[in-house]
């Protein structure tokens, strides 16, 4: 990091702190080359930024942690960033979101305890194979 570019990410950490708006404004300029990815990364997460975040986490276990908010992230941006993982880290962070899907159905829909057993049994069955046929559409 050059000695210029540290009051930049020192402004950069502030408002990301503060208005994360304009620290997404800073990051989408595309400037900032040398600073710490990863401290910029937990202040994206930590702001509600989760796309920032996820094009800053290099480690799988943040990147899972993170997807999960889908909610929050532009869906046309996630499928570029699933399109920038590798197949087996892609297939990861599919099987997470899926379960997370798949549990909030399960919770909302089936109220009873006994039927929410034989669900999640009959879930899992159907996560395999809706996973297979997407994978089977995403390659071709």
């Amino acid at each position: 990091m050059t000695h210029q570019s540290l009051p930049v990410l020192q402004l950069l950490e502030i408002n990301l702190v503060t208005n994360p708006q304009v620290a997404d404004a800073i990051l989408a300029n595309g400037t900032l080359t040398h600073y710490d990815r990863p401290r910029i990364a937990q202040l994206c997460e930590k702001a509600g930024l989760y796309m920032r975040a996820l094009q800053h986490y290099t480690d799988l276990v943040d990147i899972k942690r993170v997807i999960v908010n889908t909610h929050a992230i532009d869906p046309q941006s996630l499928v570029e960033f699933y399109g920038s993982l590798s197949a087996e880290w892609a297939l990861d962070c599919l099987q997470v979101t899926q379960k997370l899907v798949w549990m909030s159905v399960i919770v909302c829909c089936v109220p009873d305890g006994v039927h929410r057993i034989a669900a999640l049994c009959c879930t899992a069955a159907f996560m395999c194979l809706d996973l297979f046929w997407w994978c089977g559409v995403w390659l071709l």
